[in-house]
């Protein structure tokens, strides 16, 4: 791994973005909000905006979202050139998801894309980390911005991390899986396009979740049958809370050995071609993260996230 950067570089940093806005408020949406998406949305792209500093980006968005929200895209990026909408309906988190990756590949701006949420608060010019992380290591093909505190407890302590960058922060480590946002190559969308094509819900058991489609691409634990048993069976409780989840509850954090163990089967079922026909590839992380995912269900590392989303919210309602 390369663990330095060429501060001569002449190559400007240059990212394709493909960025969803979906009005319709999470139920996992951080109380600090009171239940308004547009606040929330408010707040995550004007740090998406900071984090673009040092690196031409163009950005589309694919928009499933009242006008106000386009309007409030067109007022804040910089570079109206560099901006293109796409209005969708109808579509389920994944579908969208998978659109987004039909952009990114088909692009022509940068070998370098990102597909992204909109309910991440993204620390300034972390682009350029991310930017820098593909640059000087070509053998890279997909990193996240996250660095959930899960990564180390529970059913994700099963991966054992590799180290690149320790030199300076953030550093980067591979992890098991992440969420929907993530960055990658153009030239990995095209390798890894019928892969994510089956990121879909077939019925209410057999479906591909981000657990299962991760784990497919990395085989974390994919050999190793022992690491399905002792999630799906040594701790029953854990599917008794699952299942109370499923019933209207809202710790889904219980249920992570259960959906640790169907991703695991999930992989197989609709991942087998590509796991005994391909290599595995690492998911990279860093720590501290770069973005935080806004969900009362997950945790970010490295900073005081709660009080950082305090304070953006109070500069939104001073505009």
């Amino acid at each position: 791994m390369n663990t330095q950067t060429n501060v001569n570089d002449p190559v400007k940093p240059r990212l394709f973005v493909s960025y969803r806005v979906f009005d319709g408020a999470s139920r996992f949406m951080p109380p600090i909000f009171n239940g308004d998406k547009f606040l929330l949305f408010k707040v995550a792209f004007r740090s998406f905006v900071a984090a673009t500093d040092g690196v031409d980006v163009k950005l589309h968005v694919l928009l499933e979202a009242d006008q106000k929200y386009e309007d409030f895209i067109r007022s804040n990026w910089p570079r109206p050139e560099l901006v293109e909408f796409k209005r969708i309906s109808g579509e389920t988190e994944k579908s969208s998801w998978r659109i987004q990756c039909d952009v990114a590949r088909e692009q022509e701006f940068s070998d370098m894309a990102g597909i992204v949420e909109d309910d991440y608060l993204w620390l300034p010019n972390s682009l350029r980390e991310l930017w820098k992380l593909f640059r000087y290591n070509t053998n890279i093909n997909l990193a996240t911005p996250f660095d959930c505190v899960d990564t180390y407890c529970g059913a994700h302590k099963a991966h054992l991390p590799q180290l690149v960058f320790v030199d300076q922060l953030p550093f980067w480590k591979t992890i098991a899986w992440t969420t929907s946002t993530f960055f990658t190559r153009r030239t990995a969308l095209v390798k890894y396009r019928k892969l994510f094509d089956k990121y879909r819900s077939y019925n209410k058991w057999i479906y591909m979740s981000d657990v299962a489609l991760w784990t497919t691409l990395n085989h974390n634990q994919l050999f190793n049958p022992f690491f399905f048993v002792r999630m799906a069976f040594i701790n029953p409780t854990d599917v008794l809370k699952w299942m109370d989840m499923k019933m209207g509850g809202r710790k889904i954090k219980y249920g992570s050995k259960y959906f640790t163990a169907h991703g695991w089967l999930m992989a197989w079922l609709l991942g087998w071609r590509w796991i005994l026909f391909n290599r595995k590839d690492h998911i990279w992380s860093p720590t501290p993260g770069l973005a935080h995912h806004m969900n009362t269900n997950e945790t970010s590392t490295g900073y005081n996230w709660n009080g950082l989303m305090q304070d953006a919210i109070q500069n939104e309602s001073g505009k």
